[in-house]
């Protein structure tokens, strides 16, 4: 609905410019504030995990989970939701999911070069990582966090590009484990007929 508004509604060059820049703005003050509002001050583990770890408002020897997230590169984010065995709290990943998933539906399309490959990884890994958070609270310690992040990733992209063997392949390829084979293979499948039924 909102690439037809714009393709009927945003059509001059200034207005096109104009929204660009309004939805910087828009996103420049979700990232800023969002940290700020909810810095969620947790103790860096380690040395080693608290590497790329951002500190934000918190104290000494203390990390921010929102600032971690939005602060660094999108790669690094991805990173630190996949391998990293730091906690986020639940709330925290919720609100950052829904936060960059309604970002990235709304930059898509305004007239700046922009892809979603690398943001569908990101809000993927980050429902999969709650998803996954959600369940190590249920059942303890056994359930691997980061392994969800990557199954939410493969999900968020199987249901938006809609491809399945050559996406599995990617996948397989870029974690280098085919033990992961089956599970990346029904999640996307099944993403994507959920996205052919939209």
């Amino acid at each position: 609905k909102l690439t037809l508004w714009r393709m009927r509604k945003c059509t001059g060059r200034w207005q096109r410019w104009l929204e660009a820049v309004g939805i910087g703005l828009v996103t420049a003050a979700c990232s800023f504030s969002l940290p700020y509002l909810f810095p969620n001050c947790q103790v860096a583990v380690s040395e080693e995990s608290a590497q790329d770890l951002r500190r934000w408002y918190c104290d000494e020897g203390q990390y921010s989970g929102f600032a971690t997230i939005f602060y660094n590169t999108q790669e690094e984010a991805i990173k630190q939701l996949m391998h990293n065995d730091i906690q986020f709290s639940m709330w925290t990943l919720a609100l950052f999911a829904l936060t960059y998933y309604i970002l990235a539906c709304v930059t898509y399309g305004v007239a700046v070069p922009s892809g979603l490959f690398v943001p569908c990884i990101l809000s993927g890994a980050s429902w999969g990582r709650l998803f996954g958070t959600l369940l190590r609270s249920v059942f303890g310690s056994s359930i691997e966090p980061g392994t969800f992040a990557l199954i939410g990733a493969s999900a968020m992209l199987g249901g938006v590009i809609r491809m399945t063997i050559s996406l599995t392949l990617i996948v397989l390829e870029c974690t280098n484990d085919i033990s992961y084979g089956l599970p990346i293979m029904l999640v996307i499948m099944i993403a994507k007929l959920v996205g052919d039924m939209f």
